[in-house]
């Protein structure tokens, strides 16, 4: 998981940004690749990834701006970045007072790069996640399946092979039986003298 988050963040220069003055900690939206990031809505917050001529073309048409496409401050990328700041603002005076679920449809109806900022909760519950068995609900040893709590799935996927887990959990103990008497073979009186003495 290190590895594929460290490459990830790789992908940027970050040292020559750093040596070029650049701000490598930019806050909710990334100036050089404007417009980009999290904007915030009436209910929450959507991420936005429009940096090249025809995304924020189409983003600024969506929005209902569409005289801002030959703005000189937002016709190419790099009027984009100098002017970050504003087409930021732009964008967020349209969404700031509609709800996230609204601000979604519309951009990506119109072809937008455009997703809802869930929290964790929600992450865990998401329909491609459940589908995938990214997650699970909670299997108790005693108390059985409990589908309103999710946790931890295996996210890795073989084409011919089945994976996931055999049961929950054992309870304190719930594996001596198998461990003592199959693996070492003690009898059913070794284990009884064992539980009686504490031991197990």
């Amino acid at each position: 998981m290190l590895g594929v988050l460290t490459c990830l963040v790789a992908t940027e220069d970050w040292d020559a940004l750093e040596r070029l003055g650049q701000p490598v900690r930019t806050g909710r939206t990334l100036p050089r690749l404007a417009p980009f990031g999290l904007f915030g809505c009436a209910d929450g917050y959507v991420a936005i990834v429009a940096p090249q001529d025809k995304m924020t073309h189409d983003l600024l048409r969506a929005i209902g701006r569409p005289e801002l496409i030959d703005d000189p401050r937002f016709a190419t990328r790099d009027g984009r970045v100098h002017h970050h700041q504003a087409i930021e603002e732009v964008i967020e005076s349209w969404s700031g007072d509609r709800p996230v679920a609204e601000v979604v449809a519309v951009l990506q109806g119109a072809g937008v790069s455009a997703a809802p900022v869930r929290s964790p909760p929600e992450g865990v519950h998401d329909p491609g996640v459940v589908a995938r068995g990214e997650t699970l609900p909670v299997l108790h040893p005693t108390l059985g399946e409990i589908p309103e709590l999710r946790t931890a799935g295996l996210p890795i996927r073989f084409s011919e092979h089945p994976t996931g887990f055999s049961g929950p959990a054992p309870e304190l103990g719930g594996d001596n039986q198998a461990v003592y008497g199959g693996r070492l073979g003690y009898s059913e009186e070794r284990l009884a003298e064992l539980g009686r003495a504490g031991v197990i």
